[in-house]
């Protein structure tokens, strides 16, 4: 069987400025995602939990609303910052990435380790801007990785970043797009993804023929479906990714399964995919071999079969939780409901045929 991991990371070092152009930009994204982020906030010194908001004005969302708090990468997966004389830290990456890089050697000896061939390596601004260390990564070991891009979503009908994603697909070879609604905020949510300022970039997405990899703000998560859904209503030919998937809260209602009817509508209808990555999700709730995902699963898969399903890890995010073997193992050899050839096309055959048009 052929396993390819449909999430996975590599990154220099988080605390630096990686190819944006703009100083400070990368501690800019990385700060507003940490504010929202599900880790609790703790004090640095103790570690206990605390309950304040000191990061983020939740009624300013754009740039404005960020509170000059010395916002920094730390060692051993931590974020950190300093507030009224008071030193804060989230977990953001496991304790074991302990000077916050990731490069692909690391993530090659990983997925050697865990029998994985190959592996998608998806974006958001926390990591930089990686487009051009991704191409020499994937130049390096053309066998093992698969390349998206990211761009500026604030800004993504401009020729500018028109531009940019041509560039990425036609010079640097790479095979889809990473589309992070958060990015937004740096517009400070003044256009919508559907908006009609953005229907040239839809229209040149769709010619490229690539994949669009959405990933999703979980508070704002079916407005953000229903973004998606106008894009599609426009654009119905573009290959559509939801990163992470079926959020669990949206699925549980009184311990029944209630799958969305715009998800539904989109997977019937459309060429979209869900990511199944629950233990990156649900791991801060829930102990392996998760259960309760499986179940989820399994619905998941009665509904839709596992045509529309596709296994991802978030690598090395994931270890704050599991292991990287067990990230796969919990649906590889806990699904007993999935069939052998079930489990090919969850597990690496949809994937190919998602980038079979631009390999």
């Amino acid at each position: 069987m052929i396993i390819i991991d449909n999430h996975a990371h590599i990154f220099p070092y988080l605390g630096g400025n990686s190819e944006y152009a703009l100083k400070d930009l990368q501690m800019l994204y990385a700060q507003k995602l940490i504010s929202d982020h599900h880790e609790p906030t703790r004090k640095l010194d103790t570690y206990e939990i605390v309950n304040n908001e000191t990061l983020w004005n939740k009624i300013k969302p754009g740039p404005e609303g960020r509170y000059e708090v010395n916002f920094k990468a730390g060692n051993f997966g931590k974020y950190e910052w300093t507030k009224d004389g008071i030193s804060y830290c989230k977990q953001y990456m496991p304790v074991s990435l302990q000077n916050m890089v990731a490069p692909p050697e690391l993530l090659i000896a990983q997925m050697n380790f865990a029998g994985i061939s190959k592996s998608v390596l998806q974006h958001s601004h926390i990591y930089g801007k990686l487009n051009i260390h991704y191409y020499n990564a994937i130049k390096k070991y053309p066998n093992r990785f698969i390349g998206l891009f990211q761009i500026d979503e604030a800004l993504a009908y401009t020729e500018d970043q028109i531009i940019e994603a041509e560039y990425c697909v036609n010079k640097l070879n790479l095979k889809g797009v990473y589309f992070e609604f958060g990015g937004l905020f740096k517009g400070g949510y003044k256009n919508k993804a559907s908006d009609k300022i953005y229907n040239n970039f839809w229209s040149i997405i769709e010619k490229l023929t690539i994949p669009i990899y959405f990933g999703i703000e979980s508070r704002n998560y079916i407005k953000q479906i229903n973004e998606i859904y106008k894009i599609l209503e426009k654009y119905p030919n573009l290959i559509v990714v939801i990163t992470l998937g079926l959020p669990f809260q949206f699925a549980f209602q009184e311990d029944e399964i209630i799958i969305p009817e715009i998800i539904k509508e989109l997977l019937l209808h459309y060429q979209v995919y869900l990511e199944i990555a629950y233990p990156i999700s649900i791991g801060r709730e829930y102990e392996y071999p998760y259960r309760k995902s499986q179940i989820l699963i399994e619905n998941l898969y009665n509904f839709f079969g596992p045509s529309r399903l596709i296994w991802g890890s978030d690598i090395p995010n994931v270890e704050r939780y599991c292991t990287y073997k067990q990230s796969l193992s919990y649906l590889k050899n806990y699904c007993s409901f999935l069939s052998l050839k079930d489990k090919e096309l969850i597990l690496g055959k949809n994937v190919l045929k998602l980038f079979e048009t631009s390999m």
